[in-house]
């Protein structure tokens, strides 16, 4: 697509309440001069405002949306995530189902993101965890949201397509991939807006709400909060510093034990500028969650990812383990280090580059699909 094609071509996003979602928008637009508007409800827009290319609305209602799409008049209107809105408690199904209808009948080409992997096209009884207390509201939930959408396209950071039962289609932005002279400047404005080391090489922790609430489930609060500590101090033990994105319930874990972490840097809140310079920035990084949005970009980087566990997703979903196993990961086996016991510095810089060579596929993989501009040119002729 030719650049002043791109330049003339607006995208509007509407985000829901999850930072996941403004990820994958801020990655598809990442380099390119797309004219941009964002739809944030106040949970994103209150951060998040001021680091989105193009312009930044804050939105309430389905009559917001539909009046700021007849204002905009996007090109093509994402929905990150049309499966998330009605779960997120931003609008219910009995109005996202007339918007949908309406955008469709207007000719609009519409698209929503899906962080289930298509899963949720062919729901059945197997589908939730059978001992999850909100399985059947799931069932019933999510069937209704997957009639809502099966005519609508589906974007996937990988491609899916064999199995997803909706229109499909996944995209690759090679702008994401950053030399070290990046790095080594964000560090420089890191250390200096919050408080890094510059002589310390740092570890970020993420565990979203979401995980943070199943893992004081799975080991109660108390067990989970000594866990998290000693995770955090067996960083400083290894000289570096500990860095943790997580809720702020999360962080009275060592206030309410009177523990002492060295040189932790914690917030519950991050912007996306600064997300992405600390994720690029960080020697190690580690999840709760092997499916979290920011993923990518380090692997595509070549920046080694450490698992504790695979996540709530696959708690509540247990389908989205082999799912993403076999598209997100190629097939790579996935090991997962234990809270209680980390592995020594050696053995962490050994498994980094062990994890490397047996994710080279993976890597791959994602790299197969269609640029941003050329998916773009691709939905308006569709």
């Amino acid at each position: 697509m030719a650049e002043d094609k791109i330049d003339n071509t607006k995208l509007m996003f509407v985000l829901s309440g999850d930072f996941g979602e403004l990820a994958t928008a801020m990655y598809f637009i990442r380099g390119y001069p797309f004219q941009t508007v964002f739809l944030m409800p106040n949970r994103l827009f209150q951060l998040h405002q001021n680091c989105v290319a193009g312009s930044a609305y804050l939105y309430s209602s389905i009559e917001d949306v539909t009046a700021f799409v007849e204002k905009e008049r996007p090109d093509i209107l994402f929905l990150f995530s049309g499966y998330l809105f009605a779960i997120n408690k931003i609008f219910n199904l009995e109005t996202l189902e007339p918007f949908v209808q309406e955008m469709m009948a207007a000719n609009r080409c519409v698209v929503t993101s899906d962080p289930f992997l298509g899963i949720m096209s062919e729901i059945n009884e197997s589908t939730f965890n059978q001992r999850h207390p909100l399985r059947f509201w799931f069932i019933e939930h999510f069937s209704n949201v997957s009639r809502i959408f099966k005519n609508v396209m589906h974007l996937y950071l990988i491609d899916v397509q064999e199995f997803v039962r909706a229109p499909s289609t996944s995209f690759f932005n090679p702008n994401i991939l950053v030399d070290r002279g990046y790095n080594a400047e964000q560090s420089m404005q890191l250390a200096a807006s919050i408080g890094l080391k510059p002589d310390k090489n740092r570890w970020l922790f993420i565990l979203s709400t979401e995980d943070y609430s199943w893992q004081i489930t799975r080991h109660g609060i108390e067990q989970f909060r000594e866990m998290l500590v000693r995770t955090l101090n067996q960083a400083v033990a290894a000289g570096r510093q500990p860095v943790l994105i997580a809720p702020q319930e999360a962080f009275e874990t060592y206030k309410i034990n009177h523990q002492s972490i060295e040189g932790l840097v914690f917030t519950p809140h991050c912007m996306y500028d600064t997300f992405m310079a600390l994720l690029f920035d960080a020697e190690y990084v580690f999840y709760w969650n092997i499916f979290s949005n920011s993923i990518p970009a380090r692997l595509l980087n070549h920046l080694p990812v450490f698992f504790f566990e695979p996540g709530h997703m696959v708690h509540a979903i247990p389908a989205m383990l082999n799912a993403g196993l076999k598209y997100y990961y190629f097939g790579s086996e996935l090991a997962y280090l234990d809270q209680n016991d980390m592995p020594s510095l050696e053995n962490l810089t050994a498994l980094a580059v062990k994890q490397d060579d047996s994710l080279a596929g993976a890597i791959e993989n994602f790299m197969r699909s269609p640029h941003p501009d050329e998916m773009v040119s691709k939905l308006l002729k569709r």
